[in-house]
């Protein structure tokens, strides 16, 4: 696959999974995607107050996945590591994070 055509399977995935995320009042907050580095990428989402924050490593096929509790929108505060998932090839990563989530940050 192209670096072309494999950010644009990334933006698709990720655009598919934001319009779900949208109905629970989850938003995008940052993303950086290295299409040199294994289409590794980092993705925050979230809502005002509480965010997730995964990184992919699209070398290792590693999700890995933290949290932050923010006071007010745009505090500076540290990122509590919350798991790793092993995903082969990347299956399911989209679904992962969709997944992960909407459970972490459950109203």
């Amino acid at each position: 696959m192209s670096d072309s055509s494999a950010a644009i399977a990334h933006l698709e995935n990720l655009l598919r999974i934001l319009r779900h995320l949208e109905s629970e009042g989850i938003a995008l907050y940052e993303h950086q995607y290295h299409p040199q580095a294994f289409g590794s990428f980092v993705l925050v989402l979230g809502r005002p107050h509480q965010r997730a924050k995964f990184t992919w490593d699209g070398r290792e096929f590693i999700l890995s996945m933290s949290i932050a509790d923010f006071p007010n929108k745009s505090a500076n505060v540290p990122w509590t590591h919350d798991a790793d998932f092993s995903l082969p090839n990347g299956q399911g990563l989209y679904e992962e994070i969709a997944s992960q989530t909407t459970s972490t940050l459950a109203i």
